[in-house]
């Protein structure tokens, strides 16, 4: 009988949000991001706590800048994890969001003792979370890096999110958004709904109040027959007006399934800002949804 694979998982903190499985999980390494608001630079959930990172983006007046984490930082880890594991898949946010997939890819190419596939989810949050939390099931089955990597790839196009953003200002400053739908946003209110479309986060659409941007939540949350996971996805711990709507909304449209809420990170705050409500979904293979 064969020894199962060590596979470790590794990932940036753009996948961090709470109710994440994170730091005290073996297999699991979370490298941060440093997050510079102002002239002071934080790593994420390091030197400050999501929460206090939170508060802090909330007095910013402009949209702090994401450095992910270096060649040198990855190369390190790698090195230091390479010690004990026999191959290491490293999942991070989109390469078109971040640099983090670049630079892990260039920090992967200086560590030739272990094999390491570095992944590009084409997302980030709690839809790039989905993707670490079911690469550390594989790797806890014994499947084989390769075979985690083939899996992985395939499970990318599954993931999905939504988020409905109420103050543009950081999504403005980031050009998520273009100035023509900044400055409606300001004279008449205009709010956008971001996707990421592609890798690219980007605005999908425009509502004028929030009784709509709930219709778009739900309507998209519909769209799938199947889901493995979902989260719907806030700021601050207290219930939001738009989160209790959009979830009474679900419990009518979709009663049979559950939608836990958690608070988003601060690296996706420094993007689309500290007043938005979102949804993540990642949905079921569709040979496990036809119960193939």
């Amino acid at each position: 009988m064969t020894n199962r694979p060590n596979i470790a998982v590794l990932t940036d903190s753009f996948a961090s949000y709470s109710g994440f499985i994170g730091r005290d999980t073996p297999s699991l390494t979370i490298l941060p991001n440093c997050i510079q608001i102002g002239s002071q630079r934080y790593r994420e959930n390091l030197d400050l706590n999501n929460e206090d990172l939170l508060s802090l983006l909330r007095q910013a007046n402009h949209a702090p800048q994401v450095t992910p984490p270096s060649v040198t930082d990855y190369v390190e880890a790698f090195t230091r994890i390479a010690k004990t594991a026999d191959g290491i898949i490293s999942i991070h946010a989109s390469k078109e969001i971040s640099p983090s997939w670049a630079n892990a890819q260039a920090g992967a190419r200086q560590v030739s003792h272990c094999p390491i596939t570095v992944l590009d989810s084409r997302t980030i949050s709690a839809s790039q979370a989905m993707l670490v939390r079911l690469a550390l099931e594989l790797a806890a089955s014994g499947l084989g890096l390769e075979e985690i990597a083939r899996a992985m790839r395939s499970a990318v196009d599954r993931t999905y999110c939504i988020y409905y953003v109420e103050n543009t200002t950081f999504a403005f400053e980031n050009r998520i958004i273009k100035p023509a739908h900044a400055i409606l946003g300001t004279m008449v209110g205009v709010k956008p709904v971001l996707t990421v479309e592609n890798g690219h986060l980007a605005a999908m659409e425009k509502v004028k109040t929030r009784a709509q941007a709930v219709e778009r939540l739900v309507e998209f949350a519909l769209e799938f027959a199947e889901v493995a996971d979902t989260v719907i996805l806030q700021s601050k711990a207290q219930s939001t007006d738009t989160r209790k709507l959009l979830l009474e909304r679900l419990k009518v449209e979709c009663p049979q399934r559950a939608f836990p809420t958690a608070i988003y990170g601060a690296s996706l705050a420094a993007l689309i800002g500290t007043d938005a409500v979102g949804l993540a979904v990642f949905e079921k293979e569709m040979d496990m949804a036809n119960g193939i």
